[in-house]
């Protein structure tokens, strides 16, 4: 199944970017305007992976894609009005059916997470104990994330754009957080000189830690085994990856509010970290 969603996803986009290129050169050449309805339909997805991976614009969306699922629906609809030139082509219907069909499919299917049954966060509870190290090669464990309250988010990579927009959001909320003396550390699987040329864009002091091995997402059941898109190993990063994961912990290293999402489309914003953090000390207060 694994084998299958990675094979999906790289196979769709080559169809979404395809698709795109043949109705623009479709209209550009031939004028036969039903095929502008294809290429308003490959748009959204475009946009969701390549576009957001060069702009990072967006770190979660609603399930159900509203907006894009809108658009897809609309371009079918346009590019089948029998009216317009190249209506009728048997091209145009086979990639219309191709592309509906997979975009149902990418939202129903490929956007959702198995169920979480392997992961050992409880909330009221420690994390299990994990060692690892950070970016500049400093052994860091478990027991470190004591002294003070931490935010600790588990991103897949650089080749994924909703964690790297989840990481450019953490960075402008880190002043807000560091008022509260929230600790924010960032994990990924990924190698380390990805993380490293990801780490040199900001200007704040951000916590990266690298887990190449997998060691500390198995010590928390965070793996997510073959999610890596096919093709990307051509790029450095690995078939397994981490489930995206995000944990509040107290001075104590007690986990007291966690995001556990089960569509990698869907992370919690910094507002809601900063909620949580704020709810808590309230608590402290009144306790």
């Amino acid at each position: 199944m694994r084998h299958l969603k990675r094979t999906f996803v790289s196979l769709f986009l080559s169809l979404c970017a395809f698709d795109a290129f043949y109705a623009g050169w479709t209209l550009w050449s031939r004028a036969e305007w039903a095929w502008i309805g294809l290429l308003a339909a490959t748009l959204p997805i475009l946009y969701l992976s390549v576009g957001n991976l060069l702009l990072h614009h967006t770190a979660t969306t609603s399930r159900w894609l509203p907006l894009p699922s809108a658009t897809v629906a609309l371009g079918t609809l346009a590019g089948l009005v029998p009216v317009l030139p190249g209506a009728g082509s048997g091209a145009l219907w086979i990639s219309f059916g191709l592309l509906d069909t997979g975009y149902l499919v990418y939202l129903l299917w490929y956007s959702r997470f198995s169920p979480r049954t392997a992961s050992r966060i409880r909330r009221g509870e420690a994390l299990p104990d994990f060692t690892t190290r950070t970016l500049d090669g400093k052994t860091v464990t478990s027991r470190d994330l004591v002294g003070s309250p931490s935010l600790l988010v588990f991103f897949r990579g650089n080749w994924c754009p909703f964690c790297v927009a989840q990481v450019k959001e953490l960075a402008r909320a880190y002043r807000e957080l560091h008022a509260r003396g929230v600790r924010v550390v960032l994990v990924s699987p990924q190698a380390e000189r990805h993380t490293a040329s990801l780490a040199k864009q900001f200007d704040v002091p951000l916590e990266f830690w690298v887990d190449q091995d997998l060691s500390v997402a198995r010590a928390l059941g965070l793996v997510d085994e073959k999610g890596l898109p096919l093709g990307m190993e051509a790029l450095g990063y690995a078939q397994d990856t981490v489930l995206p994961t995000s944990i509040l912990l107290d001075e104590r290293g007690i986990v007291f509010h966690d995001d556990q999402t089960d569509s990698y489309r869907i992370r919690p914003e910094p507002a809601d970290y900063l909620a949580a953090f704020d709810a808590r000390d309230k608590t402290a207060v009144t306790a």
